[in-house]
Order: structure tokens, then C-alpha cells, then sequence
């Protein structure tokens, strides 16, 4: 299959943030990335990584802990987060697209992206994702309250790319007005009447209407399937499970996925850290 694993990378530890966070702050530091790499080579072990940058203050050093290919793309500027970004597509979802471009034209069997705070456990994880790839064009992580997906990690097969960049790029609104799940649950509709009805959804000049109309259409309605395992952002987490991942960890969720993995955070140069 594809052998390769997708990303993004911001990282600015000194300028105060203007969005929401949770978790532990090093989740967003240099300090994370170890981890990260452990949680990459482990349990998916891909010989090639993409990682798109957000024209980041501090890039992230990944030759120190990948001795396979890396590309890294780096844009002019920084697209901001989707709380707040001024562009019509956040930084988040522009490593997304560029990401998924790239697979497009390399002729890629599948698009995997991990998220740069999400950790993996399992070493049948990727075959999991992979047997769902079988059955679906669509795979992302199950939603959580009224979210009806989770995107930190997910999985688009080959002949799903053309479809879901251009009906990303149909989606008048920028992420600030409506979320980038959201915009994932519309771009991966495939049925004429749930893509029409949800195109007309888009479009409702309320954004709270907006919202809870396409929120409440996909849960009841979308046609991408879900991983078979937890947990996202859901909580709590089960660390004695045979495969999972999450993303925004407290320090004590890092001290226990440390631990499953028969390892210590000091043992990789990270120090506990408050919650935000």
C-alpha cells in the first residue's frame, strides 16, 4: 500500500496564542515531537513523511528521529488556526490539501495523515485503517457530542482525492465560519442528493444555523465510515487497549501512553507540563 504518512507542523513557542487549547502545553512544542516520532516508526513505520509547514518560527528538527525520507513543503505564510484565521483556509486544513494534492499526483494508494498532537498504539493499527480503506473511500475518527467525525487522524483512498478536493474547494465559506470537520463531512459526501442538500446547507448566511443544520445532516446522514477504534479527543482513554490514538493528551495521558510503550518522558527530554 502506500508507505507513507502525512502531517503538519506549527510551532511558536514564544507569541501568545489567540484560540483555544487543551491538553498539555507541550503537545504544541519542540518537546513533543520525540514522542511523536516513537508513535510514527512503532506502529506505522512508513518509509516516507510529508510534512507541510506552516511557515513555523521553530521548524521541526525531524532528521534527529527519522532516518527515512522526509519532504518538507513550507508555505510563505502562516494561515493561522481556524478560530481565528483571516485566509479562507487555516493552516490546519492547507497541510491537509497540499498533502492530499501531493498524493494525488504521486499516484499514492492512500492519503494518511496523523495530526502533529496525535499519538498511535497498536500494532494492528494500520491494518486496521487499511481494511477499512477496502470498504470506503472515506475513513476518519469517530465524532464526539455533536461532532459527527474526528480528523486528527483519518485516511482518503485513492479514488476518493479528485472528489473531495474539489468539493472542499466548492465550499464558499472560510474555516472561521464553518468548522474544517464539517467541511470533511461535505466534501465526502458521494450520494447527489445528501451532496446537494448540504451544499444548500453551507450556504445559510447564519452561522449558527449553518452549523447546526450541517452538524445535525452529517450525523444523521454522512457517508464516510469511522475508525474501529478510539479515541481522538474523546475521553476518558482506555490505555490498556490493543489499539488506539488521541490527540491534546493531559500530562497524565502522556505519562500513561509513555509507559504502555515501556518508555519515560524524561527519557526523551520532555518535562511534565501544566494543562491549559
Amino acid at each position: 500500500m502506500s508507505g507513507t504518512v502525512f502531517t503538519g507542523w506549527y510551532c511558536d513557542e514564544t507569541s501568545p496564542r489567540n484560540y483555544e487549547v487543551h491538553g498539555a502545553e507541550i503537545n504544541r512544542g519542540l518537546a513533543f515531537r520525540p514522542l511523536w516520532w516513537q508513535s510514527i516508526s512503532r506502529f506505522v513505520s512508513p518509509s516516507h513523511v510529508v510534512v507541510v509547514d506552516s511557515a513555523s518560527p521553530s521548524p521541526a528538527p525531524d532528521d534527529r528521529y527519522f532516518s527515512g525520507r522526509i519532504d518538507q513543503i513550507r508555505l510563505q505564510v502562516n494561515p493561522g488556526h481556524p478560530q481565528t484565521t483571516k485566509f479562507h483556509y487555516s493552516g490546519w486544513t492547507a497541510s491537509v490539501l497540499v498533502g492530499l494534492e501531493y498524493a494525488l499526483v504521486s499516484d499514492l494508494d492512500y492519503f494518511l495523515y496523523v495530526e502533529q498532537d496525535a499519538l498511535l498504539f497498536g500494532d494492528g493499527l494500520l491494518d486496521k485503517i487499511e481494511s477499512q480503506l477496502r470498504r470506503h473511500k472515506f475513513v476518519f475518527g469517530a465524532g464526539y457530542g455533536a461532532w459527527p467525525l474526528q480528523q486528527s487522524v483519518f485516511a482518503i483512498r485513492k479514488d476518493g482525492y479528485r472528489q473531495f478536493l474539489s468539493r472542499m474547494h466548492k465550499i464558499a465559506c472560510r474555516d472561521v465560519e464553518l468548522s474544517p470537520e464539517l467541511k470533511f463531512g461535505i466534501a465526502s459526501a458521494e450520494s447527489p442528493y445528501l451532496a446537494a442538500l448540504l451544499d444548500n446547507f453551507a450556504n445559510v448566511p447564519v452561522k449558527t444555523l449553518r452549523t447546526k443544520l450541517v452538524r445535525r445532516t452529517l450525523k444523521a446522514l454522512g457517508e464516510f465510515a469511522v475508525l474501529g477504534f478510539g479515541y481522538g479527543r474523546t475521553r476518558p482513554i482506555n490505555f490498556n487497549d490493543d489499539c488506539f490514538y488521541f490527540q491534546q493528551g493531559t500530562t497524565a495521558e502522556l505519562n500513561a501512553y509513555a509507559a504502555r510503550l515501556g518508555i519515560s518522558l524524561s527519557a526523551l527530554g520532555m518535562k511534565d507540563s501544566d494543562e491549559t
